[in-house]
């Protein structure tokens, strides 16, 4: 029994999170804009005998807004025109007993015009949330890419943003400068290379310095790239100080 209700929960949350990042599509949309504006006509019914039609009218009238709005913004214009039809039926049910056939028709078309507008204002919050979700998607697809170079990158390598700060660090680097990744990120670079990464220099001599405050020699390649029409710069840090034949040739803070 936990477990069923468990499955439920799940799904009751997936189809939260889908509704809200827009991405319910297809025959799920109708399923979604039937029960809700089903919720409807069933109160309409319920309430019918117990209600005068004025303020039975006023009632569905009012619970159709967001049933047409959370329809449309859940699907776009099929599930919400769907979801007007099923609460226009609903206020039928208090249209006045003594009203025209002509007052009828204009009441629905009045319900009609309100509900196109409603479905309008959901399907422009529905194409929001899509194009929102689409870029957070395509954000964590590319750093779930740049995780992937790091990962694999046998350099220490850190990934710097256009005002001199460390947004991303590999395992090599940790190593290499003794400090974690979660230490350092949103510090500036220059912690860690005193010199600074010049973009236009792609490899030279330089010196960094460890977390322990030590300073070594090493050779920077730097590089840059684009993203979110923002550069930032990718340095690539290998150790010398196994190689004392070229420390001379280094100049500190060069």
């Amino acid at each position: 029994m936990r477990q069923i209700f468990e499955q439920i929960q799940h799904r009751a949350a997936r189809l939260y999170d889908d509704i809200l990042a827009g991405r319910l599509a297809g025959w799920r949309t109708y399923v979604f804009a039937y029960i809700v504006s089903a919720t409807v006509l069933i109160l309409a019914f319920v309430t019918r005998d117990s209600l005068d039609p004025v303020t039975g009218a006023r009632l569905i009238f009012a619970l159709s807004i967001p049933a047409i709005l959370i329809s449309a913004a859940a699907g776009g214009w099929g599930p919400g025109l769907f979801a007007t039809g099923q609460t226009a039926a609903a206020a039928f049910l208090f249209m006045p007993p003594k009203a025209s056939l002509m007052t009828q028709i204009l009441l629905l078309l009045l319900h009609a015009a309100v509900g196109l507008l409603i479905i309008w204002g959901g399907e422009q919050l529905r194409q929001s949330r899509r194009r929102g979700s689409t870029a957070e998607d395509e954000l964590t697809a590319r750093d779930g890419q740049i995780r992937a170079i790091l990962k694999t990158c046998p350099d220490a390598t850190i990934i710097i943003d256009p005002v001199g700060r460390i947004v991303a660090f590999n395992r090599a680097a940790e190593t290499l400068f003794g400090q974690k990744e979660s230490q350092l990120v949103g510090k500036a670079a220059s912690l860690l290379l005193p010199a600074q990464a010049d973009p236009n220099r792609d490899t030279h001599t330089t010196t960094a310095r460890r977390n322990d405050g030590s300073v070594f020699p090493a050779r920077l390649a730097t590089g840059e790239f684009r993203a979110d029409g923002r550069v930032y710069v990718i340095a690539f840090i290998r150790d010398l100080s196994d190689a004392p034949k070229l420390q001379d040739d280094i100049a500190p803070g060069t």
